[in-house]
Formats: C-alpha cells, sequence, structure tokens
C-alpha cells in the first residue's frame, strides 16, 4: 500500500484525468486496477515481492487482470508494474510468459531492489 500510494502522488501530479481505482465493468464481475490514466486509457498495476513465492502469485494476479480487463472501451493500454526484493522472476520469462497468454495491450515492467516486508501488528488479547 506504501507504494502504491508514492505512485499515486507522483502521477496525480503529472496527470490531471488521474484516477484511483477506476473500475472496469463486466457482467459477473468488476475489475478495479490500482490507477489510471483517463486521457490515455491506460491501466496500471502495481506489485511487490519480498520472496518467490509472492512473485508468483503477484504474476497470476496480472494474469487474471489481462482476462478481466479485456475488452474495455475506456482502458485499452495496461502496465504491470513489479517490484521484487530479488530477481526471483526473470524479465524475460516475465515477457515470454505475457506473450504466451496473448497480452498484445499489457507491458510489464519488471523492477528488482532491496525490500523490507513492515512487521505485522500482533494483537494482544483483552483480559477479562
Amino acid at each position: 500500500m506504501d507504494l502504491q500510494e508514492v505512485m499515486h502522488d507522483y502521477l496525480s501530479v503529472c496527470f490531471p484525468d488521474f484516477r484511483k481505482n477506476p473500475p472496469i465493468g463486466g457482467n459477473l464481475k468488476n475489475f478495479v486496477p490500482d490507477c489510471g490514466i483517463a486521457s490515455i486509457g491506460t491501466a496500471i498495476e502495481f506489485k511487490l515481492a519480498h520472496t518467490k513465492q509472492q512473485a508468483i502469485k503477484s504474476f497470476t494476479g496480472v494474469v487474471e487482470d489481462t482476462g478481466g480487463y479485456r475488452g474495455s472501451k475506456d482502458w485499452t493500454r495496461f502496465y504491470a508494474v513489479m517490484y521484487q526484493a530479488k530477481p526471483f522472476i526473470l524479465k524475460s520469462h516475465l515477457q515470454s510468459d505475457m506473450k504466451r497468454i496473448k497480452a498484445a495491450t499489457w507491458k510489464a515492467v519488471l523492477l528488482n531492489g532491496d525490500t523490507n516486508p513492515k512487521a505485522k501488528a500482533v494483537r494482544r488479547k483483552k483480559k477479562d
């Protein structure tokens, strides 16, 4: 969420028609990207992975989104921006799989760098 908030701040300064969570309607399910820029019909998904399992789960989410976003009249270009702590997924593999699933309107951006997961808050039990 911190990554998404920072990116939303940057994009909203650069694009006056920036939208947080623009809905992409479907008959059975609505899909909601992290953000979008209406004038250029571009929706963006941000993913952050601290482990290989999280990286694979993030890619699985993008695969689902490619089908759910397809056919939108308002949103016709898509970006999947994936940050990972280490090179769990290789850029060549990501691009190959995006091509294989025919995600022609999607651009995958893969970034590697040091990330630190936030510690989860521990709930204390109330004493009676």
